[in-house]
Formats: C-alpha cells, sequence, structure tokens
C-alpha cells in the first residue's frame, strides 16, 4: 500500500513537471508563422564548430519576403545564396556558395527588450562541419 501511493505519488509529480517544462520551452519558430516576418537584413557571427575557436567571423543573410537569401559568409567571406523556410515548427534553410554551403535549422528568440536573434546550426555540405550562427536584425 505504501508503495502504491509513492509510485502514485511519483507519477503526479513527473505529470506536473512534464507539463511546466513544455510550457517554458520556446517554439523554434518565436510565433512566427510566415517567412516573410523574417525579411531583412540579418548580422552577427559564424563560426564553425561549437566555439568562436573553430573559425569564423562577421556574417550577413539578407532574408526577402519570398524566403530566398543572399549574404557573406562569416567562415570564408564568401557570397553565398540560398533559401529560408518554415516547417514543422522548425525555421530551416539551405545555402549554398563557395565554400559548398550548408543545411540546418534556426531558432527564433526575442528579449523583453523587443531584440530579435536567429540563432543556427547546421552542417556544411563539404566535410560535414558543424557550423553555428548568432544573428540579430540590423537595423
Amino acid at each position: 500500500m505504501l508503495i502504491r501511493r509513492a509510485l502514485g505519488i511519483c507519477l503526479v509529480a513527473a505529470v506536473v513537471v512534464s507539463a511546466i517544462s513544455a510550457r517554458n520551452v520556446p517554439a523554434q519558430t518565436g510565433g512566427i508563422d510566415d517567412v516573410k516576418q523574417l525579411a531583412g537584413k540579418w548580422q552577427g557571427r559564424g563560426t564553425r564548430g561549437r566555439t568562436a575557436g573553430g573559425g569564423g567571423g562577421l556574417t550577413e543573410w539578407n532574408i526577402a519576403e519570398d524566403g530566398s537569401i543572399t549574404g557573406i559568409s562569416g567562415i570564408n567571406n564568401a557570397p553565398f545564396t540560398g533559401r529560408l523556410w518554415l516547417e514543422g515548427g522548425k525555421i530551416l534553410y539551405v545555402t549554398d556558395g563557395a565554400g559548398g554551403g550548408s543545411k540546418g535549422t534556426f531558432t527564433l528568440t526575442q528579449d523583453r527588450a523587443g531584440k530579435k536573434t536567429l540563432t543556427g546550426d547546421g552542417r556544411a555540405n563539404r566535410g560535414g562541419q558543424m557550423l553555428n550562427f548568432d544573428l540579430t536584425r540590423a537595423e
């Protein structure tokens, strides 16, 4: 009886914690439902690997209302083109350029002051290196 009661309490606690955690996880799309909402110039840092020591630099992504992308790579300072779209609650991208291009996902967040950030994780098409991006909308 005591074991049954303890298991019941643990089950209820697990359900409550799961429900609270699920509410606190932001959607990858940051609440947007159309790629047009991401249109504009985004600038920041692009790195190869998980840290700045993996190589990288300033990058610029120009996102059109139709999701097409032009930009300058922060890794090899070369121009690239690509496409960005929403699918299954995710922001997906694919690029092509002198470095062979990449594909991955972005997560859109907004701080209390209203500053939006696109945080990207992807892989290079050539060599499969991990790529990371932290972009903010340029004024």
